[in-house]
């Protein structure tokens, strides 16, 4: 091959390149400026074994207010001052917010993110279409695919591929129907009015939790709906000092009085040398902010009396 004819090649490899950051950059012009936009959407997702789970989401991006996606028994909220979610009957402050990726900015964000990660992802893109391609040491990690609104520019179509053509493929597609907002305020104070249940700050069965006990290499795990051996009193300690002849006579007499076993859960984690010293008689656990926070509970030394159901019968405070 002549130089020249490598120069042709080069030149055009340029403007092959240019032509696809324009068609990106106008795409992601296009997603940023969809201030105030709402969609109902068909989230499916196929699981490696071929079973389904489908969710029909109505989902609202406000300016400057946030991100709420709602679906069937819950619903989740960006807003500037957190993220706050609404499922299994419990209002979560959880670190990353469900279906997030599928808001309009989101996927500008993930374009950007592509566009600039040639390593990782090559990108063939349309008028109103993308495809791209994650790999990993020049395999083909995961493909993605996402139609837009020739008018709007509002996402129509988003499908992902995960390990394709292994045993362990999962796929996922968004079919979107664009709408106008479902709120017209997004806030705390309109989440309050809204859906009062949540935010009634009540939790009446005991949560999933795994967390691991003071002295073991063991943990402790119990998924919410299941049964447990007995009758449980589980008491939650801010710290050791808590941890007082009081406290102790008040569950042990507790547990008497309902056949119960006790469950000390003491909020922060314990090093190896305090683990050594602290020997209860009891199960004890350590690492339990999430489960205090799960139970809505910000007073210690707080005691839950369960059911083996885990039905919470009564909370009692000391103060």
């Amino acid at each position: 091959m002549t130089s020249r004819s490598l120069l042709l090649l080069f030149i055009a490899f340029c403007f092959t390149l240019l032509a696809s950051a324009r068609g990106v950059e106008s795409l992601v012009q296009r997603l940023q400026r969809l201030d105030n936009w709402g969609a109902e959407v068909e989230y499916v997702v196929t699981m490696p074994q071929g079973d389904e789970a489908t969710y029909q989401l109505t989902l609202t991006a406000l300016a400057g207010q946030g991100k709420f996606a709602r679906y069937d028994g819950g619903w989740t909220a960006s807003l500037p001052q957190g993220i706050l979610a609404w499922r299994n009957h419990r209002l979560l402050h959880p670190s990353k917010a469900q279906f997030a990726n599928l808001f309009p900015d989101s996927i500008a964000s993930q374009l950007i993110e592509m566009q600039s990660d040639t390593a990782r992802y090559h990108l063939r893109i349309e008028q109103h279409t993308i495809d791209a391609t994650r790999l990993i040491d020049s395999q083909v990690e995961a493909l993605f695919h996402w139609q837009f609104d020739p008018a709007t520019g509002s996402p129509l179509l988003f499908t992902a591929e995960y390990n394709p053509g292994a045993i362990t493929a999962q796929q996922i597609r968004a079919s979107y129907a664009p709408q106008a907002p479902e709120m017209e305020t997004l806030n705390e104070a309109t989440l309050r009015l809204t859906f009062p249940e949540a935010f009634e700050r009540t939790v009446t069965r005991l949560p999933s939790f795994s967390l691991p006990i003071v002295g073991s290499p063991e943990r402790l795990t119990y998924q919410e709906g299941d049964n447990m051996p007995a009758p449980t009193i589980l008491v939650m300690l801010g710290n050791l000092a808590e941890l007082t002849p009081e406290v102790q006579s008040k569950a042990q007499t507790l547990a008497a009085k309902h056949n119960a076993q006790i469950i000390w859960a003491l909020l922060h984690r314990l090093s190896d040398e305090e683990a050594e010293d602290t020997a209860p008689a009891d199960t004890m656990l350590h690492g339990c902010r999430s489960l205090a926070r799960d139970c809505c509970i910000s007073n210690f030394p707080t005691l839950l009396i369960c059911k083996p159901s885990g039905e919470i019968t009564e909370t009692i405070t000391l103060q």
